[in-house]
């Protein structure tokens, strides 16, 4: 397993960029994403263990990611339109490559499955 996973400097570094984009999904998105924003930091000073309070709102916070990718764009249009190619072609690799990280591990998490069968 250690194999697929990588570094944990390249692991916080993506989570920290990742957290950067939600930030400005937040700002894009104010109305509803103020109360995401409230709710996670309330849940960060209570309860003492929270994950299954949560885990229900991933996919809420992955909509803020692509709101804040959205936002970032149309920022970057405006100042640099000749960065525009390049900033698409950064977004895909980035989505490629979370999409390779998750899919090797999900299949590493199914091989193991199917030997319990």
């Amino acid at each position: 397993m250690r194999a697929v996973m990588a570094s944990s400097t390249a692991c916080h570094t993506y989570a920290a960029l990742c957290a950067l984009v939600l930030a400005a999904g937040f700002v894009a998105s104010r109305s509803v994403g103020a109360a995401i924003a409230l709710l996670l930091g309330a849940l960060a000073i209570y309860p003492p263990r929270h994950e299954r309070l949560v885990w229900p709102l991933v996919p809420l916070i992955w909509i803020y990611v692509a709101a804040g990718v959205r936002f970032a764009g149309s920022w970057l249009a405006g100042r640099l339109p000749r960065m525009r190619p390049a900033a698409r072609g950064a977004v895909v690799m980035a989505a490629a490559a979370l999409i390779a990280w998750q899919g090797a591990a999900g299949l590493m998490m199914v091989s193991t499955n199917l030997k319990w069968l």
